[in-house]
């Protein structure tokens, strides 16, 4: 008889040791899915995946992986209808030799969702711990589980229940909860390209117009074979020399969404010398002779630019970003004629040209943008550019002009903001 009672109480024993966690082990918890009420299955089986995770994290219980947990069922044949909540956790529980079953509902209730949950201890077969979040929006409830799983530790270890700093804030003793007001990631509207360039064979049309047809080539300071008469005097295709322009460039996007496109100032100098050559002038609007250029301080013009720009782009990849850019403005060109030589007004004394008049000017570009950092980069771009401007050699009625068209190469820093 006393071995019997023996026997007895070792198999309770060892019974209840698998039921009871030590104080060592981390008791084990089956998490089941959060019965949905007014909104979507596949939004609660999502919410009950984060609450396993949530719980996990708290580092406080072993939780059953949700596969095991219906492979377990699917062998038992276990029906979840027909019970209520705490009879079925019970069961469960027993099944899966889980300490704790996890039981709940997740339901819209006009504007607000509820996460409804409740721990059922199963060595005790009652209810442990109980509690309920109320939420906004469906995303606030994931911000629920964190809240509901450190709660929950919290609860079982003893320990103060300190909210999580989350991105919406809990009101004490209400059952809703309103978002933070939180200071948004900085959105980059401007950017800023500092740069430097360098272009070549630049091509120039030089036309003099209404020279007074009593002056000599040597009178107006013309150099050349041509004869010694003549009303007009004109240069086309001619070659720069090389060239290097610098300047800024500073860009916002063309909308409050739009990113794709932005508007931008453009400012920039450069100079530029005819190259030496021989080539052909026309005079009077019809002949063609030989002509030479034997300096290139033949006629300088140096030129700024300022002008509004409109950027067509997209970043692929986080890293490279191609563009288009369209731009049209006024030139201030100071120009001046070293070896060509225009009457001052009222007199027959010859002098260099020189003067600074206002112009316009074009360029059309492509480039890309090579981003670093959010806010740092650098950029190559290729552009055609065009300028043309009036100006007199201080000779009476005569009516002269200056366009170039030339390509460059520009690259610098690229700054965001």
């Amino acid at each position: 008889m006393k071995k019997i009672i023996l026997i007895t109480f070792l198999f309770l024993t060892t019974v209840y040791a698998a039921e009871v966690p030590t104080n060592k082990e981390k008791p084990r918890v089956a998490i089941m899915d959060l019965n949905p009420a007014g909104i979507s299955s596949s939004t609660a089986v999502a919410l009950s995946d984060i609450l396993r995770t949530e719980i996990f994290n708290t580092g406080s219980f072993i939780v059953l992986e949700r596969a095991q947990i219906n492979e377990v069922l699917k062998e038992q044949e276990f029906q979840l209808s027909g019970c209520t909540e705490t009879e079925c956790a019970i069961q469960i529980g027993q099944l899966l030799s889980a300490h704790k079953v996890l039981v709940g509902t997740v339901s819209r209730i006009g504007n607000s969702f509820v996460i409804n949950a409740r721990i059922v201890d199963i060595s005790k077969g009652a209810l442990e711990f109980a509690d309920k979040y109320v939420a906004s929006s469906e995303e606030e409830l994931i911000y629920g589980c964190e809240w509901f799983a450190k709660k929950l530790a919290a609860k079982m270890q003893g320990k103060k229940f300190e909210e999580p700093v989350p991105s919406y804030k809990v009101k004490k003793g209400e059952q809703t909860q309103t978002p933070i007001t939180q200071k948004e990631p900085t959105k980059l509207h401007g950017t800023l390209h500092i740069w430097g360039g360098y272009g070549n064979n630049g091509s120039i049309d030089l036309k003099f117009f209404n020279t007074f047809a009593t002056k000599t080539k040597d009178e107006l300071g013309l150099l050349g074979t041509f004869p010694d008469y003549f009303n007009s005097f004109e240069w086309s295709d001619i070659k720069s020399t090389k060239f290097t322009p610098f300047g800024i460039s500073l860009f916002w996007d063309a909308g409050p969404s739009c990113t794709f496109a932005k508007l931008g100032n453009e400012i920039f100098y450069t100079k530029f010398k005819i190259a030496k050559q021989t080539t052909k002038a026309v005079y009077n609007e019809a002949d063609e002779i030989p002509f030479e250029f034997t300096t290139e301080d033949y006629f300088n013009v140096g030129t700024f630019y300022n002008g509004l720009d409109i950027l067509l782009g997209s970043e692929i990849a986080n890293f490279i970003t191609p563009y288009f850019i369209l731009s049209g403005g006024l030139t201030f060109n100071s120009y001046e004629g070293k070896t060509i030589k225009g009457y001052t007004r009222g007199s027959y004394f010859t002098a260099p040209s020189e003067d600074s008049v206002l112009g316009f000017g074009y360029f059309i570009s492509f480039g890309f943008q090579l981003n670093f950092t959010k806010v740092f980069g650098i950029f190559f771009e290729g552009r055609y550019f065009g300028n043309w401007f009036a100006f007199t050699r201080n000779i009476e009625y005569e009516d002269d002009s200056y366009t170039i068209t030339a390509p460059m190469f520009i690259g610098g820093l690229s700054f965001s903001f």
